[in-house]
C-alpha cells in the first residue's frame, strides 16, 4: 500500500544495475515516483519508465551539481511529503513501516548504514551517518556536494525508526 501525499525522488546517472531495487521500494509505498536522469547511456531510463515513474531527463550543471538535480525533482512534486533516496540505498522493513506512519508536514531523519565495497563501515563520521530524507516538498536542497536539505530556522527534526542501508561501490 502506497502514502497518498508522499512522492518519491531519485537522481540516476547510469544505475540500471542499482535502479530496480530502489525502485521497487519507492513504487511500493509512494503515490508518485520522479527519476531525474542525468544523461544516462545504459538503460536506466526505460528500467524507471518500467516502473511508471516520471522522468526528467537533464544534465548536471556543475555550478549546482546534485543539489541542483534534486531540486529539479522537487519542482515536479505534486504531493505534500517526498522522500530521497539513492539507487544504491535500501531501506529495512522497519524503516518502511516508519515511512507509512510518518506525519504530513514534519521533517525526518533516516540512520543510514554505509557498505562500502561490500563491507559495513561502523566507525569515522560515515559510522553514524544521520540525514534528512523525509519532508515537506516545499522544501528545497543547498550545498553543490554533499548537499542537504535547507530546514526553516527551528524546524524540529523527527527520527525514523530503521535503517537505510547504503551500498556504495558494491562491484
Amino acid at each position: 500500500m502506497h502514502n497518498e501525499s508522499l512522492t518519491g525522488l531519485v537522481i540516476a546517472k547510469n544505475e540500471a544495475t542499482d535502479l530496480p531495487g530502489c525502485l521497487d521500494f519507492m513504487t511500493e509505498v509512494c503515490a508518485q515516483v520522479i527519476v531525474v536522469d542525468d544523461s544516462s547511456t545504459d538503460s536506466t531510463v526505460d528500467i524507471a519508465k518500467s516502473y511508471g515513474c516520471k522522468i526528467l531527463s537533464t544534465e548536471m550543471d556543475e555550478t549546482s551539481g546534485f543539489m541542483g538535480l534534486r531540486n529539479l525533482g522537487l519542482d515536479l512534486v505534486q504531493t505534500e511529503m517526498s522522500f530521497v533516496m539513492d539507487p544504491d540505498e535500501r531501506p529495512d522493513n522497519t524503516l518502511v513501516d516508519s515511512i507509512r506512519k510518518a506525519k504530513i508536514g514534519n521533517f525526518y531523519q533516516v540512520y543510514r548504514r554505509n557498505n562500502v565495497f561490500g563491507k559495513r563501515l561502523d566507525y569515522g563520521r560515515f559510522g553514524q551517518d544521520h540525514q534528512v530524507r523525509l519532508f515537506p516538498s516545499i522544501t528545497r536542497y543547498e550545498g553543490v556536494v554533499h548537499e542537504i536539505p535547507k530546514l526553516p530556522h527551528g524546524a524540529h527534526v523527527h527520527h525514523l525508526e530503521g535503517t537505510l542501508n547504503h551500498y556504495t561501490y558494491s562491484c
